[in-house]
């Protein structure tokens, strides 16, 4: 199907997903003018590199021909890799469940919304088609993915003009399915403020109330709603992104923390961008904890892993992150000055 005919109608209910506001500042922020998509996705990889030694990494980037068939394939797109700790969470929690499950993620395994984004079409649909392919070939009954993204991408444009051999399900559908499947935890003893979002352009709304009852399966919690604020979209991400300004966004920020800090002794996330954004926050709340759901749910199983890309804006200097990640560094043989430029767009 030519691009013409995908997009240049305006009845076309594909034309109109990215056209709505958080993806209109998306764009503006994310993909405009002097966007590089080749700096984006190493980014990518360097801070997933630069918080996990390579034997830790558990996921292919580089999918066999003809891999052996599993019943579950964990699809983590690009973005998520900067959050890897939660990606070990969620292998942790697949792997007690006793699912028989393959990880795929990076760069070479992009859904393609970042090319959609950037009105880069027929390469989006590429990057799609490549991705659907390689899932394909675990012959998988479940593909779950751990980000928002992926999902709207696969259920609103991919799936428009392809016959698609699967159906993306996000983590906390697949969970929340199978609560009853899960192991024994431990109790936690804490309070945890639920972190939601309002609407549901990215079925956060849903995502949220699951979210509530996989906390509540974990004993011992006890649940605080925090605040929700339309302002800020389907997700947590920077500023550019989000439907609030500048000045607004801070005084959200300041309310979110505030309430939490008095309520609370976990905030607790939905999404891989909200962990970064929020974990970022500290100085809000220095005795506040932020770890994502499934997180939460990992730890109560027995499972630990440090989010260092909340240790890395904690410390908040590039020369001393430098020495920090000095171990990683040597380990995957980073290149100084492009580990530099990557943590420039976070830090």
């Amino acid at each position: 199907m030519s691009q013409e005919k995908r997009f240049g109608h305006d009845d076309d209910p594909r034309a109109e997903f990215y056209a709505a506001p958080q993806w209109v500042g998306m764009k503006s922020g994310f993909v405009g003018e002097g966007f590089s998509y080749k700096t984006y996705f190493a980014q990518s990889d360097i801070l997933a590199a630069l918080q996990l030694m390579p034997d830790e990494i558990r996921w292919l980037t580089i999918v066999p021909a003809h891999p052996e068939q599993c019943d579950v394939v964990l699809f983590l797109g690009c973005n998520a890799l900067k959050t890897p700790h939660l990606i070990l969470s969620v292998t942790d929690i697949l792997g007690a469940m006793g699912l028989d499950f393959a990880t795929i993620g990076g760069p070479a395994n992009c859904c393609g919304i970042v090319h959609h984004l950037g009105e880069k079409f027929d390469v989006a649909d590429a990057v799609a088609n490549a991705a659907t392919a390689k899932v394909a070939r675990f012959e998988p009954s479940n593909v779950v993915s751990i980000c928002p993204n992926c999902n709207y991408h696969y259920e609103n444009v991919v799936s428009q003009t392809d016959e698609l051999p699967f159906q993306m399900e996000q983590i906390y559908e697949f969970l929340h399915h199978r609560l009853a499947d899960l192991p024994s935890v431990q109790p936690v003893k804490k309070r945890v403020g639920l972190h939601r979002h309002a609407g549901t352009s990215h079925h956060q709304d849903h995502h949220g109330d699951m979210c509530a009852d996989i906390l509540r399966a974990v004993p011992g919690i006890e649940l605080v709603e925090l605040p929700i604020f339309e302002e800020l979209g389907a997700y947590c991400a920077a500023k550019s992104m989000t439907l609030a300004t500048a000045e607004r966004y801070e005084e959200i920020m300041d309310e979110l923390f505030s309430f939490a800090a008095r309520e609370c002794d976990v905030m607790a996330t939905m999404y891989h961008s909200c962990q970064r954004e929020l974990s970022g926050r500290f100085h809000r709340a220095p005795d506040l904890d932020v770890k994502n759901v499934c997180t939460i749910l990992a730890e109560a199983m027995g499972f630990h892993h440090e989010d260092r890309f909340a240790r890395y804006r904690r410390i908040g200097d590039i020369d001393r992150i430098m020495e920090d990640a000095a171990p990683y560094i040597t380990a995957h043989g980073l290149n100084s000055d492009a580990v530099r430029k990557a943590l420039a767009a976070v830090i």
